[in-house]
């Protein structure tokens, strides 16, 4: 039952335990980050930051007057991915046509 006393315990264990890894990814440098995912990214890390991400964009963009943002983020997401997924051809393009 979401209502029940147990299950806030672990909601606020989870949020607890998603910030303090927060915490020390923000004091991470980026050579740091294999080690630092290794140690801290337990599937019920994730699970609870996925959760609570979840649940606060809900909050903050499917509440009462609902405007364009989803649609935009989901966009512009979609975007990113693509973007992603041709990068290593633009890259042999840009290479190539240095040559031609």
């Amino acid at each position: 039952h979401p209502g029940s006393p147990a299950t806030f315990r672990l909601s606020v264990m989870s949020s607890a335990t998603v910030a303090k890894a927060l915490r020390t990814l923000l004091e991470t440098k980026v050579a740091g980050l294999p080690g630092w995912a290794a140690s801290n990214l337990t599937k019920q890390t994730a699970t609870a930051a996925t959760s609570e991400f979840v649940s606060s964009y809900k909050t903050t963009y499917f509440g009462k007057g609902a405007g364009f943002a989803p649609v935009l983020h989901t966009a512009l997401l979609m975007m990113t991915i693509g973007y992603v997924m041709e990068y290593p051809h633009l890259a042999a393009h840009e290479r190539q046509s240095k040559y031609h």
